[in-house]
């Protein structure tokens, strides 16, 4: 009687294992299938055929330790208007472009700090078009942070964004495929071509556009009073925060981390440097507000919009923009010249580097097929 309970026993140990060997594999399985519908499903932020926000993020990955020199760091003003193909070309400086798609004050700094876990560049150059604006659209936050690996740096920022929006759920960036699971409808080449977009350091976060805005109602800011808002209706649509009275502020939620980007600049050595790319919604208000911060911290402030730098940049927006907002690859040319310029006289020294040499044919190929467009 006592072995056949010992024999029992045993069976039904046996049997428990094996209900646990299949449970795990089955968790496995469904594990691996989740990955594989995240990896297809995730919005991989392609804007045309040269860029895309998984090859920025995920390319970025990809640049050996400590060789970028200088970040930038912004929304889609900024990664249209900074090429480091360009800035390298004629500097020989290492930069990354780190702007996404209405990329928020939160966003940039977490970037900041992520970066910072694989890199110690020397100067940060954040565009500031965002600072009147809290936050963007849910689709540019699954842009950004999608592509940005598990650590404590990706978990903060999901917990910022929730304690935010609650809307946003972190396990929406934990799982995409729960977010997006009707995309299947839409899907694209691109959508099954994420490892090897991943891997593209080609242009390193810059997006060429090669249009032209045309003729319009620009005009650089000025002492004299004329400024450089377009339409009226574009003016309301692009307003940002502002108070009861109309004008623009910035509000505490970006202030906070404008702070918090220029201190962790401060603690690591880093320059920061403030810019504003020409775009045709601004205003003098706002550059003011930006250059009473700038003067407030001891950072310098570059607004391209304001007729002398404009000038001295050699801008002209209706040949170097491709719309109110975007650089296209001339415009492009001219900021990072200028900016290559500043980083240069604020001594950031060109190194030669093979992640930067092995691209420069075949970005001269791009340029020049997009460049004859123009």
């Amino acid at each position: 009687m006592g072995n056949f309970k010992m024999r029992n026993g045993q069976a039904q140990r046996a049997e428990n294992r094996r209900i646990l060997r299949t449970a795990v594999l089955l968790l496995l399985i469904l594990s691996l299938l989740l990955h594989a519908a995240d990896r297809v499903l995730v919005l991989k932020g392609a804007e045309n055929r040269y860029y895309s926000a998984a090859s920025t993020y995920g390319g970025f990955y990809h640049m050996r330790k400590n060789t970028v020199d200088v970040l930038f760091l912004g929304t889609s003003n900024a990664y249209c208007a900074f090429s480091p193909d360009a800035l390298y070309r004629r500097y020989g400086i290492r930069s990354y472009n780190l702007a996404s798609s209405q990329q928020s004050m939160l966003t940039s700094y977490y970037w900041l700090e992520e970066a910072l876990r694989t890199q110690k560049p020397k100067a940060v150059v954040l565009d500031v078009f965002y600072a009147f604006y809290n936050t963007g659209n849910e689709g540019s936050f699954h842009k950004a942070f999608d592509f940005m690996r598990w650590s404590p740096v990706k978990v903060r920022a999901l917990r910022d964004l929730h304690a935010y929006n609650p809307d946003y759920a972190p396990v929406s960036f934990l799982f995409p495929a729960v977010r997006y699971h009707e995309r299947w409808k839409e899907l694209k080449k691109e959508d099954f071509m994420l490892r090897q977009m991943e891997k593209d350091t080609t242009l390193k976060g810059y997006c060429p556009r090669w249009n032209t805005a045309g003729e319009g109602k620009f005009e650089p800011l000025s002492d004299t009073g004329r400024g450089n808002l377009t339409s009226e209706d574009q003016e309301e649509k692009m307003a940002g925060n502002r108070k009861k009275d109309g004008s623009p502020y910035l509000s505490r939620f970006i202030q906070e981390y404008m702070d918090a980007i220029f201190r962790v600049c401060k603690e690591n050595n880093i320059d920061l440097i403030l810019v504003k790319t020409p775009v045709g919604v601004w205003s003098r208000e706002k550059s003011s507000l930006i250059q009473q911060y700038a003067d407030r911290q001891g950072i310098p402030f570059y607004d391209f919009n304001r007729e002398e730098l404009y000038d001295a940049a050699g801008f002209v927006f209706a040949e170097d923009n491709t719309d109110i907002l975007h650089a296209n690859i001339r415009g492009a040319r001219k900021l990072t010249d200028y900016i290559g310029a500043v980083l240069s006289a604020r001594g950031i020294e060109g190194t030669p580097d093979f992640q930067w040499e092995r691209e420069l044919d075949q970005n001269r190929k791009i340029y020049n097929i997009l460049s004859a467009g123009l």
